[in-house]
């Protein structure tokens, strides 16, 4: 889902494995099942001006649908198991868990604004982080697609 080109990726993933071997591939579930992803790549963008959805589709693109399935079959894989993970992840409301990610993706954008705009952004964030707020702890899902595909 990283690779610039998933389908030079690929080739070289079929070309190194024996046909029969497995290898497996994983991607990002639905939008909807990565709560902490999609909440800080969707809110921080409006709250700094910018547009980042080109980050956000292309972090999908796999996320559904057969396209990884068609993609694995073109350099020879047969992608016959697939399975989803979802699970919980539990933050402590103690402290801004989203900053590692809004340093790691927005940090240059972050280092330009004044404090007053800082603290604007920290809000924000907060705000839209408070509907997974339960008893003291931030509850946010997280879903990831693993597809086995098999050498031929």
């Amino acid at each position: 889902m990283h690779a610039s080109d998933p389908l030079a990726a690929l080739k070289e993933a079929r070309r190194v494995l024996k046909p029969g071997k497995k290898a497996v591939f994983m991607v990002h579930g639905p939008r909807e099942s990565n709560t902490l992803w999609t909440t800080v790549h969707v809110v921080a963008p409006e709250l700094l001006h910018i547009d980042d959805s080109k980050r956000v589709e292309h972090h999908f693109k796999f996320s559904e649908g057969v396209e990884l399935d068609v993609l694995l079959r073109t350099p020879g894989f047969d992608a016959n198991e697939e399975q989803q993970l979802c699970r919980t992840v539990v933050k402590s409301d103690s402290e801004p868990f989203w900053n590692q990610l809004l340093t790691r993706d927005y940090g240059k954008f972050i280092e330009a604004l004044g404090e007053t705009q800082q603290a604007e952004l920290h809000d924000g964030m907060a705000e839209a982080f408070r509907k997974y707020l339960e008893a003291g702890a931030y509850k946010l899902l997280t879903a990831q697609r693993f597809i086995v595909g098999a050498a031929m």
